[in-house]
C-alpha cells in the first residue's frame, strides 16, 4: 500500500548566530533578537507604521521623547526584545492568529520591516518531556 506522506515544509526553528529574526503573537507582541535589534541600531523606543498596499508593519526609531514612541523592552536574559503593537494591529484590524515569523524580515532605511504576506508559523515549544533524537 503506498504512502501519503504531507512533507514538513519549514525546518527548524533555530536561527544562525547573526541572522535576523522577528516574530508577532495574536496580541501584538513582537518579538526581535540581538541580531535584528542591533541591525535597527539599538533603538530605546520604535513608532509603529501600517502599509495597506503592501500589508507591512514597520518599527521605526524614534527618540522617546516623541508622542508615538512606544518602548522597546529587553525579554528575558537572551538579549531578545519585545516591542507591544497590538494598539496597532487593532487601529488597522490585522489578525494574527498565532505566533508567526517573518522570514523575509530585514531593516530598510532604518525601518524593520514585517511583511505580513510572507509570514509563517513560528515553532511551538513544547512543555512535555524533550524528545531525544533516534540513535
Amino acid at each position: 500500500m503506498a504512502r501519503n506522506w504531507i512533507e514538513y515544509k519549514l525546518g527548524p526553528r533555530k536561527v544562525a548566530r547573526g541572522q535576523l529574526y522577528a516574530s508577532i503573537n495574536s496580541i501584538g507582541s513582537v518579538v526581535i533578537n540581538q541580531a535584528t535589534f542591533d541591525a535597527m541600531e539599538r533603538p530605546e523606543t520604535v513608532a509603529l507604521m501600517y502599509e495597506l498596499e503592501t500589508n507591512t508593519i514597520g518599527l521605526k526609531p524614534v527618540p522617546p521623547t516623541a508622542d508615538n514612541a512606544f518602548p522597546v523592552f529587553l525579554n528575558g536574559k537572551s538579549g531578545h526584545r519585545r516591542i507591544t503593537c497590538g494598539a496597532l494591529l487593532r487601529e488597522h484590524d490585522l489578525e494574527i492568529e498565532r505566533t508567526v515569523r517573518f522570514p523575509t524580515v530585514r531593516v530598510e532605511d532604518g525601518v524593520l520591516l514585517l511583511e505580513l504576506k510572507y509570514r509563517v508559523p513560528a515553532a511551538r515549544r513544547t512543555t512535555n518531556l524533550p524528545l531525544k533524537p533516534a540513535r
